[in-house]
């Protein structure tokens, strides 16, 4: 009998040291989801000389995103992230001719945009922005 009773206490702690494992949320492997395109972000235009500075503050609805982008001025986008891939456009003005400036990147796997801009047809520079912190 005072075995049993020596045991009881070591018995009762197991028993609930297993109701709490059980009870407690499981990690999962699985790779978190990303957090979308929604933000700010800040890089770099390589305009092939010094580079500019590229700040992005966007917007989405759905696949849809608005915002703006300044490289030396504040430009109005719209376009779409859908599958990783960003697409946006803004329109300019330049000689008294208007154009379409067109921004394309990829969503990296290490969360950074990766990308090119057309500007109205005159020139393709690389792109690369990272969520500000």
């Amino acid at each position: 009998m005072q075995r049993i009773a020596r045991l009881c206490p070591t018995v009762v702690l197991s028993v609930l040291m297993v109701s709490v494992t059980l009870a407690s949320p499981q990690t999962s492997a699985a790779k978190p989801e990303p957090a979308g395109i929604a933000g700010k972000w800040v890089g770099t235009l390589d305009n092939g000389g010094d580079g500019h500075a590229i700040t992005l503050d966007l917007q989405a609805d759905g696949a849809k995103v608005t915002g703006t982008i300044t490289i030396l001025a504040k430009l109005d986008v719209k376009g779409e992230f859908r599958d990783g891939k960003l697409v946006l456009r803004s329109t300019v003005y330049v000689n008294g001719e208007r154009g379409t400036n067109t921004f394309r990147a990829t969503l990296t796997s290490d969360g950074k945009l990766d990308g090119m801009v057309e500007f109205g047809g005159r020139a393709d520079f690389a792109w690369r922005a990272e969520r500000a912190k």
